[in-house]
């Protein structure tokens, strides 16, 4: 039977925290770039309350024959930038050395094009670049990381982050980020790292585990200029941290402290951020515009 095994452990770490359940309750826009003076708006956009002028076009499904390519455990997925075709990664076996693969489908039909990929035995498929040049594997929990340049073949060795459950990508492929949350006997786990993608030396490591949530890096990607990284702490904090050093450079808002997650996007301008947590309520709370 097919496993979304890497979902399966992020799933698997939340419940832990006792944070799942709710639905998104959307709490604010943040621009990362414009005319400085915030204010705020009262009346939503009205592109978000017109009703649609005609009827949504079905949806169709492509079954996508992963089990036949022999595919065990789904662990990576993502569309080409050109979204014509989508990219599948994974493992072939069950095994601590079974060999990670990558298939190509495409979207219109849903059958598989080019040969499969195969990558390092042992490391699983984990992220794609936007551009699907660079491919981040990892070993086990977290015991290896590696970065796979799919044009050469040829990977670069970052280190270890066990149990990270988020990782990000710069657009450029200089970069990687990985980050971990998780809670035992009300004792915090939280560390972030970035890594240089050429030499595969570590840029810098911030451990904010502890007895509070307040400092829990929950939500943490790059902004694609690959400069700052956009973060949302347990303690509501929407920041930007420089991507070379881990200092912090600007805070862009604070979200209500609730019993949901604080999250956080970026658009792929970079210069707007959605804010948001994962108590239910308002399916529309409010938005900032700078």
């Amino acid at each position: 039977t097919m496993t979304l095994s890497r979902w399966a452990l992020t799933l698997a770490k939340l419940a832990t925290l006792g944070l799942l359940g709710g639905t998104m309750a959307l709490t604010g826009w943040l621009a990362l770039a414009g005319v400085p003076a915030p204010r705020q708006r009262t009346t939503p956009p009205q592109a978000l309350l017109a009703p649609e002028a005609e009827p949504p076009t079905p949806l169709v499904a492509r079954d996508l024959t992963l089990e036949a390519e022999g595919l065990h455990s789904l662990t990576a997925l993502a569309f080409t930038t050109d979204s014509k075709t989508v990219l599948t990664g994974g493992l072939v076996g069950t095994q601590e050395d079974a060999d990670g693969i990558v298939l190509t489908w495409d979207r219109a039909t849903g059958k598989r094009v080019g040969k499969p990929q195969r990558v390092p035995a042992g490391l699983a498929p984990l992220e794609f670049s936007r551009d699907a040049r660079y491919l981040l594997l990892m070993r086990g929990l977290g015991e290896e990381l590696r970065l796979l340049d799919r044009t050469t073949g040829k990977s670069v060795r970052l280190g270890e982050h066990r149990f990270a459950h988020q990782q990000s990508l710069a657009a450029d492929g200089s970069a990687v980020l990985t980050n971990s949350a998780a809670a035992v006997s009300k004792k915090f786990f939280s560390e972030l790292k970035v890594w240089d993608a050429t030499s595969g030396k570590l840029r810098f490591a911030i451990d904010n585990s502890g007895d509070e949530q307040a400092k829990v890096f929950y939500s943490t990607l790059f902004l694609p200029d690959g400069k700052s990284l956009l973060v949302a702490r347990g303690d509501g904090a929407v920041v930007l941290l420089d991507s070379t050093t881990g200092k912090e450079t600007e805070r862009l808002a604070t979200l209500p402290r609730t019993a949901g997650l604080p999250l956080a996007l970026v658009d792929e301008t970079g210069k707007w951020a959605v804010a948001s947590t994962t108590e239910g309520g308002d399916a529309l709370r409010g938005y900032l515009e700078f």
